[in-house]
Parts: C-alpha cells; sequence; structure tokens
C-alpha cells in the first residue's frame, strides 16, 4: 500500500514540467521550478520537525495515550499558524528574494508565487495528520483518494494550464491535494475518539 502511495504521489508530482512544456514550452518550466524550490524550504522544515511524530505517534497509540497525540498535534496546529505567517512573509518579499538569487532574467507572477505558498501549506496541513495516520497503518482510505486525485490531476492541469498558463499547474496541486486536507483530520479525529469504521 506505501509503495503505491508512493507510485501515485509520483505521478502528480513529476508530470507536472512535462504538463508545462507541452502546454506552453519548456522556458515556462523556469518559473514554475524557482517558485516551487522558494517555498519547498517550508514543506523541507516541517517535513524535518513532524517525521518524529510518526513513531512517537505509533508508541502513543498502542499504549493508548490519546491525550499526548491530541496535545501534539494542538501543538503542531499552531506552530502551522506561525508557519502561515512565514509563508506571507516569503510571499511579500518574494520580489526581492527572486532577483537576489537569480536575477532579473526570470519573471516570476506574482500569482504563481500565491498559489505556491498556498500549495506549502495544504502539504503542511495534511502531513500533521497523514504522520500519525501512516504511523497507525490505516492506508485504504488514503490509497483510496490518493489513486483518484492521481488520475484526476493530468486532465485538470491541462485544463487549467490553457487557462492560467503555468500557475494552473500550481492551482491543480493545490486542488488535488485539498482532498487529503479534508480526509486526513476527518480520519484522524475519528480513529482517536473511536469512531472509525469501514476505510
Amino acid at each position: 500500500k506505501f509503495f503505491i502511495l508512493q507510485i501515485a504521489g509520483l505521478i502528480i508530482f513529476s508530470t507536472s514540467n512535462i504538463i508545462i512544456s507541452q502546454v506552453l514550452s519548456p522556458a515556462e518550466v523556469t518559473p514554475f521550478n524557482i517558485a516551487y524550490k522558494y517555498f519547498s524550504l517550508i514543506t523541507m522544515v516541517f517535513g524535518i520537525i513532524i517525521s518524529p511524530m510518526w513513531s512517537a505517534s505509533t508508541d502513543a497509540y498502542v499504549k493508548g495515550d490519546i491525550l499526548w497525540i491530541k496535545r501534539t498535534v494542538t501543538k503542531l496546529m499552531k506552530f502551522l499558524a506561525a508557519i502561515g505567517v512565514l509563508v506571507l512573509i516569503m510571499i511579500l518579499l518574494s520580489n526581492k528574494i527572486y532577483q537576489l538569487w537569480i536575477g532579473t532574467k526570470v519573471h516570476i507572477p506574482i500569482l504563481l508565487t500565491i498559489l505556491s505558498g498556498v500549495y506549502s501549506l495544504i502539504l503542511a496541513w495534511s502531513l500533521c495528520f497523514s504522520n500519525f495516520i501512516f504511523g497507525i497503518g490505516k492506508l485504504k482510505l488514503q490509497l483510496y483518494s490518493t489513486i483518484v486525485v492521481s488520475v484526476m490531476f493530468i486532465p485538470l492541469s491541462f485544463w487549467l494550464c490553457n487557462r492560467l498558463g503555468v500557475s494552473g499547474i500550481v492551482l491543480s496541486l493545490c486542488i488535488v491535494n485539498i482532498v487529503s486536507c479534508i480526509l486526513n483530520p476527518i480520519q484522524f479525529y475519528k480513529i482517536i475518539n473511536g469512531k472509525a469504521n469501514g476505510i
């Protein structure tokens, strides 16, 4: 199941450059990658901080320490709010940072920057809950939803890319990942409150 999840995620993330090249031009891949790498700092730092929670949540769940899990997720939510402020600052300072980083040869549209920031927050929010869900091995819902959104991503990204340019790709990433943003916390709270059933 983990393997299938990884493959489905790879389809979503690795096809973006190909779609941009096909629909727009290879030159448009550059601003996409720059904006993506700029905000990947957020997901990288958040991922490093949250990674120990995987095994710790598993241990706590096995021991029945639901209170610790709830408190930890509450702390992560507060930290995520601080991350949101940081993303806003990064958006406001983006033009100056881009100029220092790559000069003025490549133009990064402000919409692309904003959507990339939103995308990093969507991933961080989803990680808050998916780490726990993965840790206890409740993968069916994740598996089915990820397969569905990976199939949806390609036609959606083609459609939005034709209408919004390179920003349409990031908007597509945001849209398909919103599914996990909704499902992950629902599944998490059902599990820790003992109300989960079915997938």
